[in-house]
């Protein structure tokens, strides 16, 4: 079985990524991320979804076992980019590489 919290934290980790950049990221509070591991609790679903989407990946992503992908600094520079974007700035990036593709 999957432990959650663990998980979360070594995809944290495994992108350079503060507990306080997770949170931001997240949309969730830095105190409720370090409460999943002091108190033994485990992120709601709604959580684990804000979760997901900070690190870009869907929820059956994150219950895939071997999900995790090395990267290089170039490309976790891309990424990391791009999760900070707003959803309209990301489609808007989205309509550029379109273009730039042909």
């Amino acid at each position: 079985m999957i432990d959650i919290v663990k998980k979360i934290e070594q995809m944290r980790i495994a992108r350079g990524w503060s507990v306080y950049k997770l949170a931001e990221l997240s949309g969730l509070s830095d105190k409720c991320i370090y409460n999943w591991k002091q108190r033994g609790t485990v992120p709601t679903i709604q959580a684990l979804e804000n979760i997901c989407e900070a690190f870009g990946i869907s929820m059956s992503q994150f219950f895939t076992e071997n999900n995790l992908v090395e990267v290089d600094a170039e490309t976790k520079e891309l990424l990391d980019s791009w999760l900070s974007l707003t959803h309209e700035q990301r489609e808007a990036v989205k309509v550029m590489i379109k273009t730039i593709k042909g």
